[in-house]
């Protein structure tokens, strides 16, 4: 130490910290939390913008170490931009297809990528055309990684991260079913679980006892919290009604490919198209994923043009009343 300090004085800078007190890159565990810290906003871009620039600034000083971190964070960057890329040219092969085409023409699969893909490639638009030169756009890698639920697409998500968001979303979905449950249509909900075979009763639950009017605000909050769990920036209520909206769109054109394709489907398409509909599934086995779907395609297909807060509500009378 002794003799380091000795040649920092005579080059005029002092010496590098040892290597246990250099600040190293966070990892996917600090990344993955997907929503926004507790602290207010003006300290969480203070922390954001100090974690840069240590890691600018010790990447350029202390390269070989840095590059380890680098490397892995690239390499989980290049393989979300190649598979995103890969959709984004399926999307655009299918560009003109509306939605009545698209369950005409394609599988589900295909259909379910055309669908997405554009939204998901202006999602991460701003991040793959960084327009602020380096080191200043490291701000929003760092921004990006360090809430990933809510700046990248799935395409940029690891296996661990996707497993993480999904028990996150059970959990809320779990809350908001209790909520539901427990609140002022919870008589309602019981007496519309009984006659979930009756087409004609159960039209009649969602035009009257369970109609969109007779939700209050916190129920109506719980209800998009089981139809999207997934963070927003901005939960006001205008848009949470046009998002509820833009969901049930998104399943009615889901649900007319599903049927012809629950055969082919594999296990973790199984377990995403449940959690897409807010089902809970208590037996394991894919078996027992494409029961529950199936009962739930046939409780949809009686509800017919329902209003679009009803395939979340029918969730919780599949729940209740087993079809």
């Amino acid at each position: 130490m002794l003799g380091d300090l000795t040649m920092a004085r005579r080059h005029g800078h002092a010496p590098l910290p040892p290597d246990s007190s250099f600040p190293r890159r966070p990892s996917h565990e600090s990344f993955g939390k997907g929503h926004a810290p507790a602290r207010g906003l003006l300290a969480t871009v203070l922390a954001a913008v100090k974690g840069v620039l240590q890691t600018t600034v010790c990447t350029i000083r202390r390269p070989k170490e840095s590059c380890s971190s680098l490397r892995r964070f690239y390499k989980q960057f290049k393989g979300g931009a190649t598979r995103l890329w890969a959709d984004g040219r399926v999307a655009w092969r299918h560009r003109k297809l509306d939605e009545r085409d698209r369950c005409r023409l394609l599988d589900w699969r295909t259909a379910r990528i055309a669908r997405r893909a554009p939204w998901e490639v202006l999602h991460v638009l701003w991040l793959v055309f960084n327009p602020m030169p380096p080191p200043l756009g490291f701000f929003c890698i760092a921004a990006a990684y360090r809430w990933p639920r809510m700046l990248l697409s799935p395409q940029f998500h690891e296996p661990e991260q996707k497993a993480r968001f999904a028990r996150d979303d059970d959990r809320q979905r779990a809350e908001a079913r209790a909520m539901l449950r427990g609140g002022q249509l919870a008589s309602a909900l019981v007496a519309a679980s009984l006659c979930v075979n009756d087409e004609a009763a159960l039209r009649a639950q969602f035009r009257g006892p369970l109609a969109w009017s007779r939700f209050d605000a916190r129920d109506r909050a719980a209800l998009l919290m089981l139809a999207d769990p997934a963070p927003r920036c901005c939960p006001c209520s205008v848009l949470s009604s046009r998002r509820l909206a833009a969901r049930a769109a998104e399943l009615r054109e889901d649900d007319q490919l599903l049927r012809p394709a629950l055969l082919s489907l594999k296990s973790a398409e199984l377990h995403a198209c449940a959690a897409e509909r807010a089902l809970v599934v208590d037996a394991a086995g894919d078996a027992a994923l494409r029961m529950a779907l199936e009962r739930w395609l046939d409780m949809r297909a009686r509800v017919g043009a329902a209003p679009d807060h009803a395939p979340f509500v029918l969730a919780l009378l599949a729940d209740a009343g087993g079809g």
